[in-house]
């Protein structure tokens, strides 16, 4: 009887052990997603600069389709110019700044290349 139980408890403990991997890789894969897109942004941002000699003024003056511009959660990410760099957020599945897993805030800062 004891032993019943001990395996009933351990395939219990196995499958929360499973699920807790399967959502943490869910997560690893939303936030890889981001980071890709991030990345492929970027690189079309510096293509509108070189085409057209001027930072564009906001993410829908660059080249690309829509859905590209949006977040894992469907959200545009945001975009800051700074003096000499540009950064990319996306403030995760929440939406808000701050947080943990998939409300993690993700953050892409490049030196774009200069105006001539």
């Amino acid at each position: 009887m004891m032993q019943k139980k001990q395996m009933i408890l351990l395939t219990i403990l196995l499958c929360v052990i499973l699920l807790a991997v399967i959502i943490g890789k869910i997560v690893e894969s939303t936030h890889l997603n981001n980071n890709i897109k991030l990345k492929f942004i970027a690189q079309h941002i510096n293509n509108y600069i070189d085409d057209y000699n001027k930072y564009p003024a906001s993410l829908t003056e660059i080249n690309v389709k829509k859905n590209f511009l949006k977040d894992e959660w469907g959200r545009f990410f945001i975009y800051k110019k700074g003096k000499n760099k540009i950064t990319l957020i996306s403030y995760g599945e929440d939406g808000k700044k701050g947080g943990v897993k998939t409300n993690q805030d993700i953050y892409y800062s490049f030196e774009p290349m200069k105006p001539k």
